[in-house]
């Protein structure tokens, strides 16, 4: 993952297609997946604009791996992870998200370093 440019409130982030995956399939576990009880308190945004953001992610998405991200988004997509980490545990998050749990909160963080 790499920080291509940085506008204000806005992010364009580089991400491999294992990310882009990764971040689609963290974003689908808490839309569809499991229960998210205070979902917009959970994932600090609505379900609508979390679907919004699972669409940059989607194989219907454009097939670039630059993602333009603004900070509210960055914050939705690592509140995901992380509840997805706290739910499944190391071996079904791996199972079911395609990244080793150490790996997944290693590109968490780095998101969240975007941010300070």
């Amino acid at each position: 993952m790499q920080t291509e440019r940085r506008n204000g409130d806005v992010f364009v982030i580089k991400l491999t297609t294992d990310e882009s995956i990764f971040f689609g399939n963290t974003l689908n576990e808490v839309l569809r997946g499991i229960r998210v009880d205070n979902f917009e308190h959970r994932i600090k945004a609505s379900k609508e604009s979390t679907e919004q953001l699972w669409s940059k992610f989607t194989r219907n998405a454009p097939l670039s791996n630059e993602v333009t991200l603004s900070s509210s988004e960055i914050t939705s997509l690592c509140s995901s992870a992380r509840l997805c980490y706290e739910e499944f545990g190391n071996e079904e998050f791996s199972t079911r998200l395609g990244f080793s749990a150490a790996e997944a909160l290693k590109r968490v963080e780095a998101l969240e370093n975007l941010l300070r």
